[in-house]
């Protein structure tokens, strides 16, 4: 897809002048307005990773000897694969509904099939770039965090991999920081809240902890990448003087229908 073709300046103007709380409301609108794919594509990625993490877990009270801890070390790595691909998927479908075209499964397995390779190859460069900022000193791996907020957004919506799409997410974040920090913040205290109420009631009900786990994880991927989506169109938007803007009120209706 054309870069400029793929963002509409609906997209754009939606995530524009939204206030604090709009934003985080409207994400939430997004997710539930997409629920059905967003969960679908959550719970195929996590529900065999977390059938797999109780697998190999070790049974409480007993401690995991050598090889039980290679083997849970190693699940780190379908986890750090499955992310970034994820996030693309999840953002494709979000932008679409953003724009107002209709949204398909089919339409999340082309973009994978697309970018996955190109969130992957970010992803590694990435971590590579952070490790390094946070050995260095922690500023600048905070700094570099948030630097790369919404890169799987470029990734995905802009066509861009590697530098290109770490720096492009560096200049879109510049100036607002502290925003970021606050959408994130807030998004992930909320997200961390339901996290525990859900393991208190894993304990209670064990029967329900992998499903349970799953479905925590898919919703909190697809409500982070809803609320980033917003945030990358904020971004987009706020560097396009000449764009049009409607108030609030109409982007809150035109997600509703």
């Amino acid at each position: 897809m054309n870069t400029d073709a793929a963002h509409s300046r609906q997209g754009e103007a939606l995530g524009a002048r939204l206030r604090f709380a709009e934003h985080l409301s409207l994400a939430l609108r997004l997710v539930g307005r997409n629920s059905s794919i967003l969960f679908a594509l959550g719970l195929g990625v996590f529900l065999p990773l977390s059938m797999l993490s109780e697998l190999l877990s070790p049974k409480p009270g007993q401690v995991p000897d050598s090889r039980e801890l290679v083997l849970l070390l190693a699940m780190l790595v379908p986890y750090s694969l499955a992310g970034p691909v994820l996030s693309c998927a999840l953002t494709g479908v979000i932008a679409r509904s953003l724009e107002g075209q209709p949204t398909r499964l089919g339409d999340a397995f082309r973009v994978v099939r697309e970018r996955g390779l190109a969130a992957l190859g970010t992803a590694f460069l990435s971590i590579l770039i952070l490790a390094t900022g946070f050995l260095l000193l922690l500023i600048p791996g905070i700094y570099l965090t948030y630097a790369f907020l919404v890169v799987y957004q470029v990734v995905t919506l802009e066509e861009l991999s590697g530098f290109d799409a770490l720096q492009r997410s560096r200049e879109l974040i510049r100036g607002q920081w502290w925003r970021g920090f606050g959408l994130m913040g807030v998004t992930g205290i909320a997200l961390g809240t339901a996290a525990i109420a859900g393991a208190l009631l894993w304990h209670v009900v064990p029967a329900l902890k992998v499903v349970g786990e799953a479905f925590v994880q898919a919703a909190s991927y697809a409500i982070t990448t809803a609320v980033l989506v917003l945030f990358y169109y904020n971004l987009r938007a706020r560097s396009i003087e000449t764009l049009e803007v409607p108030d609030a009120a109409a982007a809150a209706e035109t997600i509703e229908n």
